[in-house]
C-alpha cells in the first residue's frame, strides 16, 4: 500500500512501483490512484475515524478489493494498491493483511499546505481537529502533522520493518538510492534500467520556505514537533 497526504509525491512512487511489474490495480486514474479501493476510502473514511469499522464497511471492502483485483492473474505474483487516503485506515487494513507493507510518502508540511490538493484536510480536518475554517494556512499544517503522525505511529506500531517512510525531497535529491530502497523494500527483482525518469521534481519543491516569513513562522510554530520528526526543522520551539 501507498498512501501519504495529497501533493506528497504518492504518484511517483506508484509508477516506481509499477515498473517492477507488481499489479496496482486496472482501474486508476491519472494520479495512479486505484479506483476501486478510493471509492470505498471516501464512502467510508469519515466514518472510519468516528467510530472504527462495522460489519457492513467489511463487506464493502471485500466487494471493493474484488473489483480491485478482477483483473490480476492468479499468477501474477505480488500486489498492491496506491491511494493517498488509505494509511488513515492503517488499523483496519493491518488486522485485514497480516503481512501488509506500507510506504509512507512525506513531504515538508510547509509545502503542503500551498498544495491544490486539499481533500484530506478538507474531508477530515473537522474530525481530526475540531470545527475550523478549512483553508486557513495553520489549520492546512496541523493536518500536516495529525495524519503523518498518526500513519508514523501507528506504522510503527503495527508494521515494524513493514513499514517504509520516503521524503519526495529524498526521492528528487537522489532518485536513484531513494529508488533503491523502494525496489529493496518492495521485495522487487532488478529492474534495469532504473525507473528514475518517473521521478519528476516539481517546481513547487520547497514553496514552503520561501512563503511569507511571518507566515512560515507560523506554520513552523503549530506543527514543529512533526517538522522535526521527518527531518524538515531543527531547533523550533512550538507554542
Amino acid at each position: 500500500m501507498i498512501g501519504g497526504t495529497g501533493g506528497s509525491g504518492t504518484r511517483a512512487v506508484a509508477r516506481i512501483i509499477r515498473r517492477t511489474g507488481r499489479f496496482m490495480g486496472s482501474r486508476l486514474n491519472g494520479s495512479d490512484d486505484a479506483l476501486d479501493i478510493a471509492e470505498f476510502d471516501w464512502r467510508w473514511g469519515p466514518a472510519y475515524l468516528r467510530s472504527g469499522p462495522g460489519e457492513e464497511m467489511r463487506e464493502d471492502f471485500e466487494a471493493a478489493l474484488a473489483a480491485h483485483l478482477a483483473q490480476r492473474s492468479p499468477g501474477d505474483g505480488p500486489w498492491g494498491w496506491k491511494h493517498p487516503q488509505s494509511y488513515l485506515m492503517l488499523p483496519f487494513l493491518a488486522d485485514r493483511f497480516p503481512a501488509l507493507r506500507f510506504i509512507h510518502v512525506v513531504r515538508d508540511g510547509r509545502d503542503i499546505v500551498f498544495a491544490r490538493n486539499q481533500n484530506q484536510a478538507r474531508l477530515y480536518g473537522d474530525l481530526a481537529l475540531g470545527e475550523g475554517v478549512a483553508d486557513d494556512p495553520v489549520r492546512r499544517i496541523r493536518f500536516w502533522a495529525w495524519a503523518n503522525d498518526r500513519a508514523g505511529d501507528q506504522g510503527a506500531a503495527l508494521l515494524g520493518d513493514r513499514l517504509l517512510c520516503v521524503r519526495l525531497e529524498d526521492l528528487c535529491r537522489d532518485p536513484e538510492g531513494t529508488t533503491l530502497r523502494i525496489l529493496r523494500f518492495a521485495q522487487a527483482g532488478g529492474v534495469d534500467p532504473l525507473p528514475v525518469d518517473e521521478i519528476v521534481p516539481p517546481p513547487s519543491l520547497g514553496r514552503g520556505r520561501r512563503a511569507d516569513p511571518a507566515l512560515v513562522s507560523r506554520l513552523e510554530a503549530a506543527a514543529g514537533a512533526t517538522l522535526r520528526r521527518f527531518g524538515y526543522l531543527d531547533g523550533v520551539s512550538e507554542t
